[in-house]
């Protein structure tokens, strides 16, 4: 895990989209998040490791939940800001044209 995924949102960025300031908060704690359950589990950063050499305990085991559903809270983020980051589509209809 390097440095953070994405930039820091600029001025102009927050400006036409408020929310993304508290969405790169979530990002940044969720990889802060990631980087000390690895710690805490080394396995984790492991993901082509035999699932028979896990460890089973309820704690790794929710850490692996949590593991995976960070990563898919991660591409929601991107999904999100790409929506942000494109220019909007207009309308299409009779009223429009």
């Amino acid at each position: 895990m390097g440095c953070s995924r994405v930039p820091w949102p600029t001025p102009e960025a927050l400006d036409a989209a408020p929310e993304l300031g508290l969405l790169a908060a979530l990002e940044a704690t969720l990889e802060l998040s990631l980087r000390a359950l690895v710690a805490a589990h080394p396995a984790l950063a492991d993901r082509e490791r035999p699932a028979w050499t896990l460890d089973r305990s309820p704690r790794c085991v929710a850490a692996h939940r949590f593991v995976d559903r960070a990563a898919a809270l991660l591409q929601a983020l991107d999904a999100y800001r790409a929506t942000v980051a494109s220019p909007p589509t207009p309308p299409s209809g009779p009223l429009n044209s």
